[in-house]
């Protein structure tokens, strides 16, 4: 299974990647799947949602009607900031928006997703993890409150070896015990 590149997290910020977020559509609860979903992250262009397939979707087009891009059924977001920055993006950001659409374009708004990501934050006593994998309501719009689905949305943080999970402080105080 292809994995899509996403926009780099937090948007617009320069530096070298430290790690990934991997994202995926798993299952979707309801009358009628979407065919797709886009995630909206805090600070980002709206002309550049990353797409993603409903878990079980398929197209055989290569770009989707409205956005000029390809869905995928997973999608890993690299990011460039120390983990500790990014979890305190994500405080800060609060809700992640998931916008569901039918019939492969932009134009079929479906639904949306609205998911309170701060319950699932783990700062340096787990490595800065963010690690998601669950159902979640999906209203018929902002404005409309009327549930009419669950979506099953997966969420990891993957943070690479020279990413630091630790305050330095802490780091030090373990070198000295091994000593």
């Amino acid at each position: 299974m292809a994995v899509g590149v996403g926009i780099s997290l937090p948007p617009h910020v320069p530096g070298s990647i430290q790690g990934q977020l991997h994202a995926e559509l798993l299952g979707f609860q309801g009358p009628v799947p979407p065919f797709m979903g886009a995630l909206e992250w805090w600070g980002q262009d709206s002309a550049s949602s990353t797409l993603l397939q409903l878990g079980g979707a398929s197209s055989t087009r290569s770009e989707v009607a409205g956005f000029g891009a390809a869905a995928h059924a997973r999608v890993a977001f690299p990011i460039r900031s120390a983990p500790k920055h990014f979890m305190a993006y994500l405080q800060d950001m609060q809700v992640l928006r998931v916008h569901l659409y039918q019939g492969g374009s932009k134009d079929k708004q479906q639904g949306i997703c609205e998911i309170d990501l701060r319950p699932f934050l783990r700062g340096s006593d787990s490595d800065y993890k963010l690690q998601l994998d669950g159902y979640f309501p999906v209203l018929r719009s902002s404005s409309d409150r009327i549930i009419i689905g669950q979506l099953r949305l997966l969420l990891q943080t993957e943070w690479g070896e020279l990413a630091e999970l630790r305050p330095k402080q802490a780091r030090d105080d373990r070198d000295l015990v091994k000593h």
